[in-house]
């Protein structure tokens, strides 16, 4: 029941964030001369702004899904710092070198990524059907992006999922890693 309650909340929390922000995706969605321009807010907000309606339920039933699988394994304060780590990367590795151009991004998807990667890894001391589970389940999204199946634009979207899956990758070996024991 604990858990059922847990998804119910993270869902609603971010089905209510992504879903009301969907009018205001050319106001705050990445965009790389706006940036320059001295709009830093974006670089936050295109993580929680959404090009759909369709895509904002999607990424906050994930949110929920993904959540409450994370926190039965980590803090919420663990999860929270993974998720901004994993934003704050996205934007300095992929979306601040961008060129002077017309590209907007927009979504959660790619911190996403990243959390379900973290999920895999973690889940693997319990389930190793459930890590191998989430892992693939990653793989085939990029599979089937490259192939066309996805409605975003391959190229925007592939660099920040590829950076956010690193993320999560990393955080989840990190957090894998036995407490280092001091010698006083």
């Amino acid at each position: 029941m604990k858990s059922l309650i847990r998804f119910v909340c993270l869902s609603g929390v971010a089905g209510a964030v992504f879903l009301s922000s969907v009018p205001f995706v050319q106001a705050l969605g990445f965009h790389p001369v706006a940036i320059a321009n001295g709009e830093f807010w974006r670089l936050g907000t295109a993580h929680l702004v959404h090009l759909s309606h369709l895509h904002a339920m999607v990424n906050a039933l994930w949110v929920g899904f993904i959540g409450t699988v994370l926190l039965e394994e980590i803090s919420g304060r663990q999860l929270l710092t993974c998720a901004l780590g994993i934003v704050v990367a996205i934007d300095v590795v992929f979306l601040l070198p961008m060129p002077h151009c017309e590209v907007y991004f927009a979504g959660f998807s790619s911190v996403l990524y990243g959390l379900t990667m973290l999920a895999a890894i973690l889940a693997f001391k319990h389930s190793k059907l459930w890590s191998v589970i989430l892992g693939t389940g990653v793989l085939i999204s990029f599979m089937l992006g490259a192939l066309g199946w996805h409605g975003w634009n391959f190229d925007i979207a592939t660099g920040p999922h590829l950076v956010g899956t690193i993320c999560g990758m990393v955080a989840g070996v990190s957090l894998m890693r036995p407490p280092e024991k001091h010698i006083e």
